[in-house]
């Protein structure tokens, strides 16, 4: 008899668990998820919030402008109001207006910008910060690697006139990598009658 090899791809829907131990912090046997966002099947865009966290669950999303510019999520129970439950970081780094009083966050950067987004909830999240809901980290795209210079452009049409540019531009000099990033929307309001 013949030796049969079946090969078979994983569709996580574009999420991912994370390693016990990064760096300093230890996330072993804590309720932790990582979005991929080259795996999620969805509009980035139009940064449609519910398009990109669906496959998490316990997380309550409240979509308060159509434009996705302020991010308000919930988890279990607690208020999504301007994610105000969670500590929002962007490449580690506070990004809440006021993180120890009232940690709102007023500004959400672009999905097609990130690379991952990283939620962190229950005691592993105390490492952070003391807010209930737990960690929410964007990490960004980096600059190319393999190149001294890049360019790259995304480009989506949609109904009513939608349009959205995404140029990104990078650099390569030495250890550092350098990403340039310009997003560009416009579109009509829809016609009342």
């Amino acid at each position: 008899m013949q030796a049969v090899e079946v090969a078979a791809v994983s569709n996580s829907g574009g999420w991912r668990r994370l390693r016990n131990v990064e760096g300093m912090a230890i996330y072993a046997a804590k309720k932790n998820e990582v979005i991929e966002l080259s795996g999620v099947m969805g509009n980035l865009a139009a940064n449609n919030a519910r398009e990109i966290y669906k496959s998490i669950a316990g997380l309550n999303i409240w979509e308060s402008d159509g434009a996705g510019l302020q991010l308000a999520i919930g988890a279990r129970g607690l208020d999504p109001n301007r994610t105000s439950s969670f500590n929002t970081r962007q490449n580690g780094y506070d990004i809440s207006a006021d993180a120890l009083g009232y940690p709102e966050s007023y500004y959400t950067p672009p999905t097609q910008a990130l690379e991952r987004i990283e939620i962190v909830r229950g005691a592993a999240s105390l490492q952070y910060g003391p807010q209930f809901g737990g960690l929410l980290n964007f990490v960004m795209k980096k600059g190319p690697r393999d190149k001294k210079i890049a360019y790259t452009t995304d480009n989506t049409y949609g109904a009513f006139g939608f349009f959205e540019q995404h140029p990104q531009s990078g650099r390569h000099c030495g250890q550092t990598q350098l990403l340039h990033l310009l997003p560009i929307q416009a579109g009509r309001r829809l016609a009342r009658q």
